[in-house]
């Protein structure tokens, strides 16, 4: 449904609200440039200092902006509020549900299963379960994502769980229609090998053909052209990531002419020193 590439938007802000306009102009831009599907209100876009209203308008004007699967991160760590947001969202006429472990209240795994559970029964839509240790302490284990897929609408997975071993086990510890999305583009090719089937991804945000492409040709059986584009595009995966997304990303972004460097307290706008990092990766690949 979401296809090979999946990129989780950035939110724009100007004077600190959210600027509709320029993500209505991102949105077609990722449609034209290798984007299958969008993800908003992800963690990319900054959704944690987002007010719910924001998040509904956005959704809808990205739902009514582009012709392509829109999913809506629409969880928490609050079970009712992910419950009853879900289902306000799921009126705006999204593909899916990006739902993310319950970060802060560091539940176990039974308390994470119930939480998915609760969230998947509030509508009929797919919802698909982000695994991000990282961010949330607590992972999503293997037996407890086997147990969830079980749940009809639970059909995917979103791994930023940086942990090759798991998701080989999550493979054997699943059906076929369970479908794995990479979370960490530096980790998709490698993560293909093992069965995900494309990649929910920060870095489609400027080079979206690229990495579409590399799918394609691994797909296609042309692993060694696959490798070569992994291993041209890897300094882009890892210079993204130089300071905590979505900062870089978003100005990343603010070179090719969008109005997105603004971010949101906590976060605050990427160090000199990093801009020169971004600045040399992109002026390697010709992208400014």
């Amino acid at each position: 449904m979401f296809g090979r590439v999946m990129t989780a938007m950035v939110t724009p802000f100007k004077n600190n609200e959210v600027n509709y306009t320029e993500a209505i102009k991102i949105a077609k831009y990722l449609v034209e440039n290798g984007s299958d599907s969008i993800l908003v209100c992800g963690s990319t876009g900054e959704s944690a200092t987002m007010t719910k209203a924001e998040k509904i308008k956005l959704i809808s004007v990205i739902r009514e902006a582009v012709n392509v699967p829109i999913l809506a991160g629409t969880g928490s760590n609050n079970t009712a509020d992910s419950v009853e947001f879900t289902k306000e969202v799921d009126k705006l006429g999204v593909d899916g549900f990006l739902i993310v472990t319950p970060y802060y209240n560091k539940p176990n795994q039974e308390g994470i299963f119930q939480h998915f559970k609760a969230v998947a029964e509030a509508t009929d839509k797919p919802i698909v379960l982000y695994n991000i240790p990282g961010r949330c302490v607590k992972e999503i284990e293997v037996d407890t994502i086997a147990k969830l897929s079980k749940i009809p609408n639970i059909s995917y997975l979103k791994a930023a769980c940086g942990n090759l071993m798991n998701i080989s086990m999550t493979q054997n510890s699943t059906d076929d229609d369970f479908v794995i999305y990479c979370g960490d583009d530096g980790l998709t090719l490698p993560m293909l090998t093992l069965g995900a089937k494309g990649v929910i991804s920060v870095a489609s945000s400027i080079i979206g053909k690229e990495i579409n492409q590399m799918i394609a040709e691994f797909e296609a059986g042309n692993t060694k052209k696959a490798q070569e584009l992994h291993l041209k595009y890897f300094d882009v995966f890892r210079d993204l990531f130089c300071d905590t997304n979505p900062v870089p990303i978003k100005y990343a972004l603010s070179k090719i002419g969008f109005d997105t460097e603004e971010v949101r307290l906590p976060m605050v706008e990427l160090d000199d020193k990093y801009k020169k990092i971004i600045d040399d990766m992109m002026k390697r690949h010709n992208l400014i």
